[in-house]
């Protein structure tokens, strides 16, 4: 696990029958001296609110976990950045869904 840093993100259209807005961020990390990036995202209620949070999340932190053997692969751990979910992109369907990951407990 290591430490990325959100660099800016876009906004994605995700549905134009009922418009979801998503707002992909970039994220970069450093692995031996060289650097990588990746993306995760956010919802947004519109386009504006999309276009406002790019500015209030840039350089915020989030935990991710990379491939030792091909580092350019990674992805968050982390469910939240700040008061957002997460979304992660779905291989089968291509979109972004919500971030969920079942906890484990030793009871």
């Amino acid at each position: 696990m290591m430490n990325a840093t959100v660099e800016g993100g876009h906004i994605l259209v995700q549905s134009k029958a009922t418009p979801v807005f998503v707002l992909v961020l970039g994220y970069s990390y450093s692995v031996d001296g060289s650097y990588f990036s990746g993306n995760t995202a956010v919802s947004a209620t519109d386009d504006g609110d999309a276009e406002w949070l790019v500015p209030q999340l840039g350089g915020l932190r989030l935990t991710i976990r990379y491939d030792p053997t091909h580092p350019e692969n990674s992805f968050p751990i982390d469910t939240r950045l700040g008061d957002h979910a997460l979304l992660t992109k779905s291989d089968f369907s291509g979109k972004w869904t919500v971030v969920t990951f079942a906890a484990s407990r030793n009871d």
